[in-house]
């Protein structure tokens, strides 16, 4: 992948990051991958750009973590949100295939008429 496209899926993968969590376990493994090949690399400048772009990947949950610690005094209080959420809407379910239905059947449950 080019280097310009390279820099702007790691900013819109920033960006998904910030908004939303469900990105993380991408950007975590992108930025794993990134920084293995940085360290891998022989050459000074190729091995800066995979580490910047490391760091730009990795920035959005780090940041995430960070402002939830200083704001709630809790660096996962999300997941204590996201949780009572799914409980007010129907007790969200511990087995694997409720849990995957739950949206859609919500979704169908509740949809205007």
């Amino acid at each position: 992948m080019p280097g310009a496209a390279r820099v702007g899926f790691a900013l819109a993968l920033l960006a998904a990051c910030l908004s939303r969590y469900e990105p993380w376990p991408v950007a975590a493994v992108l930025a794993v991958v990134l920084a293995r090949r940085a360290f891998a690399s022989s050459q000074p400048r190729e091995r800066a750009h995979e580490l910047i772009l490391a760091g730009i990947v990795a920035f959005g949950p780090l940041a995430w973590l960070a402002w939830n610690a200083h704001a709630h005094g809790d660096a996962l209080h999300f997941f204590q949100r996201v949780a009572r959420f799914k409980r007010a809407l129907g007790d969200g379910t511990q087995d694997t295939l409720p849990a995957l239905l739950l949206y859609p059947g919500l979704l169908l449950a509740r949809r205007p008429t």
